[in-house]
């Protein structure tokens, strides 16, 4: 067993509006604009994890049950490899009212467009995640850190 790579995952969670617009967040440390999520505790799913992040960091209680799996990329840079598993949720519009921030962590949170986020509207920069999923990307995926956020 100790030839096998242990690797730390994440889950993210892309709360889809009815338009197809999507709930983007602003974490205090990052330089970029994400979808809510992060990392998987020990003994818990991927898709528990997503639904528990979304939950502690903008408040809204999602079913687990009814994430759809978009993605999973694989994730390097000099310091890690990591995986993150990447979900959608279908989101109503009165959900939105219900959003509140963990301002521990989250320090903004705004409703996007795809085209949004390839063009960096408002100044922003998003994920590579974000970004990868914009561009219509789904399946497995890579990403190198250093390359962009």
């Amino acid at each position: 067993m100790e030839r096998f790579h242990k690797r730390t995952s994440s889950a993210v969670v892309i709360l889809r509006l009815p338009d197809q617009s999507v709930v983007s967040i602003k974490a205090h440390y990052k330089s970029y604009w994400s979808f809510p999520g992060g990392l998987v505790d020990e003994g818990e799913t991927p898709r528990d994890a997503a639904a528990r992040e979304v939950k502690e960091e903008i408040g809204l209680a999602i079913d687990a049950s009814q994430l759809q799996f978009s993605m999973i990329v694989d994730r390097t840079s000099s310091r890690m490899r990591t995986y993150q598993f990447v979900f959608e949720y279908a989101l109503d519009y009165d959900a939105l009212d219900l959003i509140k921030l963990d301002y521990d962590e989250i320090v903004a949170h705004a409703i996007v467009t795809k085209r949004d986020i390839l063009e960096g509207a408002g100044g922003r920069s998003y994920s590579q995640t974000a970004r990868q999923w914009a561009a219509g990307s789904r399946g497995y995926q890579e990403q190198a850190f250093g390359s962009g956020a």
